[in-house]
């Protein structure tokens, strides 16, 4: 089985599942794998569509158990050294717990040639989509997608480091999908690549300086022979919840374009939801109708 990085929000996030800015001083991290299973509670995240409300079933707090053998980052808190912090480095689910310092976490530590080694392996299975502004040297994170086809999403110290270090590799092909048609034309991340969690560098030379924004992927995605059902529907609905006055309530919504992220050549659909002072993106599937797969993305200003 192949691993690869994923996160789950920590424990201290509000419960409505927006991410707090929680790991924002540098870190040193331990890579190990788990000796035993390790059981703990988590507060649930949701990722709710624009309108609804969250159920108080879903508002409570919720068990996690990390399986034996999984690999894990593990870290002090940066903003309170009483607690550790453990990433999981998972197939299937998120995970980011915060611990008790006290709390004995059972892991043995791997060497730094083996973490190399694993973490290496685990960039080759990701790809990562962004969003390419018109005059923009830089890349916004939309999400990443593993093997699986599975979407993910990134917030994390740990995941920027992981990123700017077996990712974010200097003179990468980075390819963008013109929103006008179906055609990738390809670039490259600078040899000073951007340290950021929600961004990264590219060379911006060889695109076109148009009023719309690219697509873009660190995997080339064949766009031959792919539909786009009607989302006027789907669009029209959002817009029933925008608001635009210049002010803390501020939302709209504005179609970034269409691209076939699991290869069943029908375009997903990506909308980038804009506050006031944020702004984040959402995936769209059709299966007979439009389906929210995947919401995050982006970052605060």
């Amino acid at each position: 089985m192949t691993y690869f990085f994923k996160l789950l929000r920590s424990l201290l996030l509000i419960s409505i599942g927006i991410s707090a800015p929680y790991f924002v001083i540098a870190q040193s991290f331990t890579f190990g794998v788990l000796n035993q299973e390790l059981k703990c509670s988590q507060e649930p995240q949701n990722h709710m569509e624009p309108g609804t409300t969250i159920p108080d079933s879903l508002t409570l707090p919720d068990s996690v158990t990390v399986p034996q053998g999984t690999l894990v980052y593990l870290s002090t808190s940066a903003s309170n050294p009483k607690n550790q912090i453990l990433y999981t480095i998972d197939m299937g689910t998120e995970k980011t717990l915060i611990l008790d310092s006290s709390q004995p976490i059972p892991y043995r530590s791997l060497s730094q040639k083996k973490s190399n080694q694993i973490q290496k392996k685990l960039a080759k299975d990701i790809n990562i989509i962004g969003i390419n502004y018109p005059n923009q040297p830089w890349v916004d994170f939309v999400c990443l997608i593993n093997k699986k086809g599975e979407y993910l999403q990134n917030s994390s110290v740990a995941y920027a480091q992981f990123f700017q270090q077996y990712v974010y590799l200097a003179k990468r092909t980075v390819y963008l999908k013109e929103s006008t048609s179906t055609s990738i034309i390809s670039t490259q991340i600078p040899a000073t690549p951007l340290k950021s969690h929600c961004q990264f560098a590219m060379d911006t030379t060889t695109s076109k300086s148009d009023s719309i924004p690219y697509i873009t992927s660190l995997k080339k995605i064949n766009q031959k022979n792919c539909s786009t059902p009607n989302y006027e529907g789907l669009l029209s609905g959002l817009k029933k919840h925008e608001n635009l006055t210049d002010s803390e309530p501020h939302l709209q919504f504005l179609v970034i374009g269409v691209i076939d992220l699991d290869h069943d050549h029908i375009n997903e659909l990506i909308i980038e939801a804009r506050g006031y002072e944020s702004h984040h993106y959402l995936i769209y599937s059709f299966d007979e109708k439009w389906n929210l797969v995947y919401s995050g993305g982006g970052c605060g200003i």
